[in-house]
């Protein structure tokens, strides 16, 4: 099944328990109109990812998937970004990204890992009305700084 694993570490990553814990989302069609993961399309494209990021492809023809060079990949981005004290991780088959915290939530709105695959739970009108007058871009990328 395809999708991507996500864990929030740290207390401005969004987590929303006190335990760590890995979730998955699956990406429920293999139909290609419905689009992969925003964030993998972009880098696929090579277009500007708004927030400050690492982020590794892992596949190939002869790509090692083990435990072992994820765990090693994910520690080189670690260090790449500094060792924050929060992060989210979003791992795939194909790629992983650590995405360093600085804030959870911004004018009121809150994201984990789940608001840089691009979903955003909405609690009121004026919560809407914010996100209508900055792009969710904008959001991630002050999150991040």
């Amino acid at each position: 099944m395809e999708g991507v694993v996500f864990f929030n570490y740290g207390k401005h990553s969004g987590m929303s328990q006190p335990h760590r814990h890995l979730q998955f989302i699956p990406r429920l069609s293999d139909d290609e109109r419905f689009p992969r993961f925003p964030l993998e399309e972009a880098k696929k494209q090579g277009r500007h990812v708004p927030f400050l990021h690492a982020f590794d492809w892992r596949e190939g023809p002869n790509q090692d998937r083990s435990p072992k060079l994820i765990f090693d990949q994910f520690q080189d981005q670690l260090s790449t970004l500094g060792r924050p004290e929060s992060f989210n991780l979003l791992l795939s088959r194909r790629w992983i990204c650590t995405i360093p915290r600085t804030r959870s939530e911004v004018d009121g709105i809150g994201l984990n890992a789940v608001g840089f695959l691009g979903g955003v739970l909405i609690k009121s009108d004026e919560q809407a009305l914010l996100l209508k007058k900055r792009s969710l871009g904008d959001l991630l990328r002050m999150m991040t700084t």
